[in-house]
């Protein structure tokens, strides 16, 4: 067992013994400046400490902001020297204490003694392991943390890029006209085939009649069946129109109104009875009577809805902080004088709806899970978690064009974080 100890720091001595020794024959000029390396220049090169004291000799002045714009910094190379001098004074010693153990364990003939030098060993091989890990986790983390010792402390901050808060290009007056005929165009196309497949149900439903008195029971299936898929076609064909159609002719309005006046006229046109967002709704609440047998459209479209009707609110918002209402008569002194307190009252107004049509929509969906399977229950979960987050993200956009604006929409809406 001795001979085979013997053996292992005669090994461990061919690596460890090199390493004083290299640093002897190494030039080194006692109390100089450490030099620079190749390709080394200024305070930022690792072995330059000159000016580490003064930033006035390698930093830049920025007058407007009172503050060295390159500020040197130091810290970095004096943690590197002193854990590269803590690691060659870590083997210098392990190696001497191998050394001291060895001839211990040579020039001792007692078994207290062997002991002691064994554990001498020991202990000093135990210490170059656990100094050595640092650099092999180190190395492991980032190499340049193994080689060089990087520990500087100068992190680029995180730079957020957010989203234009327009919800579609602003356009000029025949662009937007454009838009209307085109809108209107296609609405007139879909209101012909709901006409077609009206017409188509009137005959469906005497056909019905005739064949519960004098028909079969296949000949009732099929006309049922033939009468549900027209009223499915007649319930989409309703929400394309009081739909897409209806959020996309309000939203362009809304976001391209060039005075207060229509501004207050898209408000009112949306909001109204029988304005566009009722109409949005009612063609929901049929689709989904239309759609009752078939729990996942259901449930898709109080998401469909309630993204639309907020994205209506948004854009409805927008126009009155792009064109606030004007001040009565009376009460300016000018022919327009922004009336910011009706403005900021109606922007909150269109928050608070959309958080009550929120509450609305989850409501009917918690009421829906209550009939469905474990499947679709956590299908209808995930879709509450969307309508919940898409009434945050439009209400977040509506503060930030409030900040944008510079409006105190925050005074009267409800309390939701928004990073800015």
């Amino acid at each position: 067992m001795s001979a085979g100890f013997l053996g292992l720091i005669y090994i461990l001595s061919v690596f460890l013994i090199p390493i004083p020794t290299l640093g002897a024959t190494g030039d080194y000029v006692a109390l100089t400046p450490l030099a620079l390396t190749a390709g080394e220049t200024g305070i930022d090169s690792p072995n330059n400490f000159n000016g580490c004291t003064k930033p006035e000799i390698s930093g830049v002045w920025n007058p407007t902001t009172k503050a060295w714009t390159t500020p040197p910094s130091c810290l970095p190379k004096y943690l590197r020297y002193v854990y590269n001098t803590g690691i060659l004074l870590a083997g210098f010693l392990a190696v001497l204490s191998i050394v001291r153990g060895g001839f211990t364990l040579l020039f001792t003939d007692s078994i207290l003694g062997h002991s002691e030098a064994k554990g001498i060993i020991l202990r000093a091989l135990g210490g170059l392991l656990i100094v050595y890990s640092s650099f092999i986790l180190m190395n492991q983390i980032n190499p340049q943390l193994g080689s060089d010792l990087n520990l500087s402390l100068d992190y680029r901050p995180i730079t957020i890029i957010r989203p234009p808060v327009q919800l579609v290009p602003s356009l000029t007056k025949a662009q937007l006209a454009e838009l209307d005929s085109r809108t209107a165009k296609v609405r007139g196309e879909k209101q012909t085939e709901i006409d077609t497949l009206t017409d188509e149900l009137s005959v469906l439903e005497s056909q019905l009649v005739e064949a519960i008195e004098f028909g079969t029971d296949e000949e009732i299936a099929q006309l049922e069946a033939d009468i549900k898929t027209n009223e499915k076609k007649t319930a989409r064909l309703n929400l394309d129109i009081a739909g897409t159609m209806e959020e996309r002719e309000v939203t362009s309005h809304a976001l391209n109104a060039e005075t207060e006046a229509e501004a207050l006229e898209n408000l009112e046109n949306a909001t109204r009875d029988e304005g566009s967002i009722n109409r949005i709704q009612s063609a929901y609440e049929a689709y989904r009577t239309a759609m009752a047998k078939n729990p996942t459209e259901v449930i898709n479209s109080y998401t469909e809805e309630f993204a639309r009707i907020s994205s209506v609110h948004k854009a409805l918002a927008y126009g009155v902080m792009d064109h606030p209402p004007n001040l009565p008569e009376d009460e300016r002194a000018m022919d327009y004088v922004p009336d910011t307190d009706r403005a900021n009252q109606i922007v909150s107004d269109q928050i608070e709806a959309i958080l009550s049509d929120r509450r609305a929509q989850v409501t009917a969906l918690a009421n829906l899970n209550a009939t469905v399977d474990s499947t679709t229950s956590l299908y209808l979960q995930g879709e509450t978690g969307k309508i919940n987050q898409t009434a945050n993200a439009q209400i977040c956009q509506i503060k930030n064009q409030c900040k944008a604006k510079g409006y105190s929409c925050k005074n009267h809406q409800p309390t939701i974080h928004c990073e800015f």
